[in-house]
């Protein structure tokens, strides 16, 4: 049989939910920063425009833990030379 070599780098799994796990991180700063934007009155946003950021602030970092939970154990970098 053939014997295929595994590579020491991440599954996209893992890759994409640090990606998305940054990105809500991100969002919900700019929610932040509406907040306090929307409180000194530089800027006019209705409280749909800041809802709907904190959803998709939410929905980013649900979607990063559902493909963190996913990856096995195997799937995960060890630390161990091999």
């Amino acid at each position: 049989m053939w014997r295929v070599a595994r590579h020491n780098h991440l599954p996209a799994r893992l890759v994409l939910a640090a990606i998305l796990l940054k990105l809500s991180k991100h969002t919900a700063l700019l929610l932040s920063l509406l907040i306090l934007g929307k409180a000194t009155g530089r800027y006019d946003l209705g409280e749909p425009a800041l809802l709907g950021v904190a959803i998709a602030a939410a929905f980013l970092h649900l979607g990063a833990r559902a493909l963190n939970q996913r990856a096995s154990a195997e799937d995960r970098p060890s630390h161990e030379p091999r």
